[in-house]
């Protein structure tokens, strides 16, 4: 998997091509570029080193981890609700939406811009703000569902 990485998303692809299995899922070379390729750009953006070899490890283990765990969800029935999801969204915007200059004010988290901007239905109208919105949407919902499955489990 390391010679063939391609996390500068410099190089071609065959769609298609597993590059490994987890727990019964084909993992597709589609799939995997991509997850490196938003790794490679999380570690340029962050000023870190880009290690090729530890990237593809770290990469391989999230996704090992994720599929384990929506595998899980899956299995037990895990749902979060529109109301919920759309409650907790009011509430807990994830960090790196808090950081968006769109959402600053003086340096801060402004939550009054935060919550105007999610109430605007103008907002998904444009190509950005639907982009932040299912961003939003997604990364709440996968918080909320680990959360639960942590709560069984615990």
């Amino acid at each position: 998997v390391e010679w063939g990485a391609d996390y500068s998303s410099s190089g071609t692809q065959a769609a298609g091509d597993t590059v490994g299995v987890i727990n019964g899922r084909a993992v597709s070379h589609r799939e995997f570029s991509e997850r490196l390729k938003a790794a490679g750009a999380r570690r340029t953006q962050t000023g870190q080193e880009v290690d090729a070899g530890e990237m593809v490890r770290q990469a391989w283990d999230d996704l090992v981890k994720y599929e384990v765990v929506r595998q899980e969800i899956d299995r037990l029935g895990i749902q979060v609700s529109d109301s919920e999801l759309a409650h907790y969204a009011r509430l807990n915007p994830p960090a790196d939406i808090q950081a968006l200059e769109l959402f600053q004010t003086d340096g801060e988290f402004d939550v009054a811009k935060y919550n105007q901007f999610i109430t605007n239905p103008v907002a998904i109208t444009d190509p950005v703000g639907r982009n932040i919105v299912r961003y939003i949407e997604q990364t709440l919902q996968q918080q909320l569902l680990i959360n639960r499955l942590q709560r069984l489990v615990m």
